[in-house]
Order: C-alpha cells, then sequence, then structure tokens
C-alpha cells in the first residue's frame, strides 16, 4: 500500500524548536498543508526530531495527530555519525532522539550520512566512515528496540552526487542490520522523501 507522505523535502533543514507566534514552526507547514488538501490526501508527516527538546517534539506529535496526520516519521538531525572521534557524543544524541521518537509513537525514521566527517575530506569512506556509523547507529538501536525501520541515504561530495549514494547507504545498512541480527536498516533511494 502507498502511503502519501505529508510534508518531507524541506523538513530535514527547519529547526525542529522553531516556533512563530509561540507555535511551532512545524505544526504551522502542517496546518497549512491541511488547509489545501480539502480531499484528505495527506496522513502522515514527517519532521526532524529534536535531540534535546522532548516536550516540544511531544507537542508536536500531539498537534499533527488531531490535524489527521496519523502517520507519523522521524528525521534525525544534526548528528555526526561518521567521525570515531565524537562516536560517544554520536551515541548519546542518537540514542537520545531514538528515545525520543519513541516515546511518541514514531518507529520509522531516516537519517543522512555525512561521507567526510565535519567537511573533512581525507576519510576513507569504507575504512573510515562505515565503521563509526556501524557502530553508533547499531548500539542506537539495540538499546531503543522500539524502531522498526532506520533509513539511511548518504550525502556524498557535490561533484559526486547522487553516484553511487543507494549502494553506500545498501552497504551501510547491510552491515548495521548483521551487527544488530535483524533487518531494521534500509536504504533510502534519493526519490524517497522528495
Amino acid at each position: 500500500m502507498t502511503i502519501t507522505i505529508g510534508h518531507i523535502g524541506v523538513s530535514a533543514s527547519f529547526d525542529p524548536t522553531a516556533r512563530k507566534d509561540g507555535k511551532l514552526a512545524y505544526q504551522e507547514e502542517a496546518e497549512k498543508l491541511k488547509a489545501v488538501d480539502s480531499a484528505g490526501v495527506y496522513s502522515a508527516f514527517t519532521f526532524g526530531i529534536p535531540v534535546d527538546a522532548p516536550d516540544d517534539c511531544r507537542e508536536l506529535c500531539e498537534a499533527l495527530r488531531q490535524l489527521g496526520f496519523s502517520n507519523l516519521r522521524g528525521i534525525v538531525q544534526g548528528i555526526e555519525l561518521c567521525d570515531p572521534a565524537v562516536a560517544n557524543e554520536s551515541l548519546a544524541a542518537l540514542t537520545s532522539t531514538l528515545k525520543t521518537a519513541a516515546q511518541n509513537g514514531i518507529t520509522k525514521l531516516f537519517t543522512v550520512a555525512q561521507e567526510w566527517p565535519a567537511g573533512s575530506r581525507d576519510a576513507d569512506f569504507n575504512a573510515d566512515l562505515v565503521p563509526a556509523f556501524v557502530s553508533t547507529v547499531s548500539q542506537a538501536l539495540k538499546d531503543i528496540p522500539e524502531i522498526e525501520e532506520f533509513g539511511i541515504e548518504p550525502l556524498i561530495s557535490v561533484e559526486q552526487q547522487h553516484v553511487n549514494s543507494l549502494a553506500r547507504a545498501r552497504l551501510m545498512a547491510r552491515l548495521v542490520n548483521e551487527e544488530l541480527g535483524q533487518n531494521r536498516v534500509f536504504p533510502v533511494p534519493d526519490v524517497a522523501h522528495l
């Protein structure tokens, strides 16, 4: 069955705690979408999960459900998942994000995995980045078993944009699933969230 996602394309760039006139920016976007959805086509809404603002997330989830968005999905934002130098901080932030999502009934999330940590172009994808990603993501998913699906879309360099990104996502997903002993991680093709 196909699910129409209500709002995804620009959601990852939104600050999930941003407010306008006291209302969360995401809620305002959802209200605009529902205002032009006379046929009731949109039932899902995807948004960034705040790392350290569980109350804002709960408030948004309640508002979205009241608007008729029954299928909520999350985007992991602002966490460096591919740099072993910050692995402990990354694990804590990712675990907090997944916990907030699970507490609000969100069991499906996706993330963009940077090809180069913090803008460095010296890292080797297979030798440097993949092990850090696999270690961090697999441990967080072990810690928060309520998360059913975790999508991966690698963000690659501008000069190589969209070249082998799905193959890289497949590799990362396969390795995390092997570590977990179950299939909960999936590659996200570029068109899946546009």
